[in-house]
């Protein structure tokens, strides 16, 4: 309940801050989006609690010191592992929770944050912006689709790293064979971290096809970031060397996080 309770605080500070902020933005302010410094300095700090977690948790054979112990412990709730922060097969004696399920339920919240972005962004567009001038009606589109996409990408970049763990626990190299005879002929594989999947027969290769669209996504996710920005680095270049604070493009505006606090050179 703690968890969750930090999770909604950190997401309502985030959503007044940037309400406060487009209260008091004008026409003149240039100025970066504060919504935008807060997402680019958070991406820092997400990032690191993420992989500080699974290191400590690939090598979890090394006996690390416990203040490094206790800060793994915290920062398993940023893996945004829903399961492990509200675990339904204790609330519900009922229900078996394995290591499919949980790569199925990472999968639905990114499905469903695509789909409520999308949902959202098609309402704004036919509700609000229905009766407005031409001119007034692309500034407002354009500026709906930067926020959507804002914090689209910013979410799947939270869930990110859950979901590459959930699907490369399920793949089949990360079975172990284990043997029931001294001879090793009465052997099964079975999943490393979820001993009650058996890596044989048609359940398991029918489940297999959900893991690999996984693995699409996982792949499709920071190629489509790299290329965005890889064409998008001589903008960038152009816009430093004028030293106007003119954007370099909308289609990257929901990119802003990853690079913001870098150098233009060091895009990538």
């Amino acid at each position: 309940m703690g968890q969750l309770l930090i999770i909604a605080a950190i997401f309502v500070i985030i959503m007044i801050a940037f309400l406060w902020r487009r209260k008091r933005a004008t026409q003149k302010d240039k100025e970066r989006p504060l919504i935008d410094k807060i997402f680019s300095k958070l991406k820092i700090v997400i990032g690191f609690y993420q992989v500080t977690h699974g290191l400590l948790g690939a090598f979890s054979y090394i006996k690390w010191p416990d203040s490094l112990q206790t800060v793994g412990t915290y920062s398993s709730v940023l893996q945004m592992n829903i399961l492990q922060i509200a675990p339904v097969n204790c609330l519900f004696i009922g229900i078996h929770v394995d290591a499919f399920t949980e790569l199925f339920v990472i999968m639905a919240i990114n499905a469903v944050l695509i789909g409520f972005s999308g949902v959202a962004y098609a309402v704004y567009k036919i509700l609000i912006l229905r009766g407005l001038e031409e001119q007034e009606k692309l500034t407002k589109e354009s500026q709906a689709k930067d926020l959507v996409s804002r914090n689209l990408f910013f979410f799947l970049y939270g869930t990110y790293l859950s979901t590459c763990s959930k699907t490369v626990n399920v793949l089949p190299f990360a079975c172990r064979e284990l043997c029931r005879d001294d001879k090793e002929q009465l052997c099964n594989k079975y999943l490393r971290v979820d001993y009650s999947i058996r890596c044989q027969g048609p359940k398991y290769n029918g489940l297999l096809i959900v893991a690999y669209i996984s693995v699409v996504f996982v792949i499709a996710i920071p190629a489509a970031a790299f290329i965005t920005l890889w064409r998008k680095r001589r903008a960038m270049i152009g816009v430093q060397e004028a030293k106007t604070l003119q954007t370099p493009g909308p289609s990257i505006t929901g990119l802003r996080f990853l690079f913001e606090n870098y150098k233009t050179h060091s895009w990538y």
